[in-house]
């Protein structure tokens, strides 16, 4: 297994992978819209990074995605970082 950063090429797997999150936690396995995954992760400001897990010929096994966007906590004037 290999983890590497997604590419602009991943795009439609990955909206693959979220039409199957999506089933899992009850939703219609309906896979992710690609142009808004593509604004998502590729923008000048990137809204989040995606990991994806490939066995040895290169098909995607799974993903985890992290995004920079923090809540803010009570009390505070900005965000925390």
């Amino acid at each position: 297994m290999k983890i590497d950063r997604e590419t602009w090429t991943d795009t439609e797997v990955i909206s693959q992978l979220l039409g199957e999150i999506a089933a899992y936690y009850g939703s219609e396995p309906t896979p992710g819209d690609p142009e808004q995954v593509r604004r998502a992760l590729f923008s000048n400001q990137p809204a989040a990074t995606v990991l994806l897990a490939r066995d040895d010929d290169g098909a995607a096994l799974g993903m985890a995605s992290h995004t920079r966007l923090w809540r803010r906590l009570p009390g505070r004037t900005r965000a925390c970082a």
